[in-house]
């Protein structure tokens, strides 16, 4: 075998060589990427079976729905007092004192509701800085993770195309010299 072939061979394997870690390196990438995508080949069988899906006749789809309430729930949305109001005969300041009462009866559901209000209004801002504070550290991993991946994949596919271009010049050198 002479110079020029060995030349011309080795070239022809880096350049395999290259190309095999190229598509490793995408490959990579996407998997790290994007695993909800699918590869080249099945996508083509996914498109394949969509078309065979259009001819088939799809059954009818039949749903129910259950709804139920914690008993806690149904307690605190249906409470429900009786009160003796005064009758045709009362005077106006049974009346009076009856409405009054009934005043503030309602002055002090009011501020209980008002300072429930507050102490859930508190609870869930509590809550919802704690949950943005999670999302965001997640967040910040997630975009961390990716951009390891992308440099990994990027990386193998700049070393494939390395391997690629020197197997280029190999078999352009044995072509020459061959």
């Amino acid at each position: 075998m002479s110079v020029g072939t060995s030349f011309l061979v080795a070239g022809l394997v880096f350049e395999l060589v290259g190309l095999i870690v190229a598509a490793d390196g995408v490959r990579r990438t996407r998997v790290e990427y994007a695993p909800d995508r699918l590869g080249t080949v099945r996508q083509i069988k996914k498109w394949v079976c969509s078309l065979a899906r259009g001819f088939r006749r799809q059954t009818p789809v039949a749903e129910t729905t259950v709804g139920a309430m914690a008993a806690t729930a149904a307690a605190t949305a249906f409470d429900a007092q009786a009160e003796a109001r005064p009758g045709p005969q009362a005077t106006a300041d049974e009346r009076i004192n009856f409405l009054m009462g009934q005043l503030t009866a309602l002055q002090k559901e009011v501020r209980r509701l008002d300072k429930s209000l507050e102490t859930k209004s508190h609870e869930w801002q509590q809550a919802f800085a704690t949950l943005g504070g999670k999302v965001s550290e997640e967040a910040i991993e997630t975009r961390q993770k990716i951009k390891e991946a992308k440099a990994e994949g990027l990386a193998q596919e700049a070393i494939g195309l390395w391997f690629v271009g020197a197997g280029v010049v190999l078999a352009l050198v044995g072509s020459l010299m061959g």
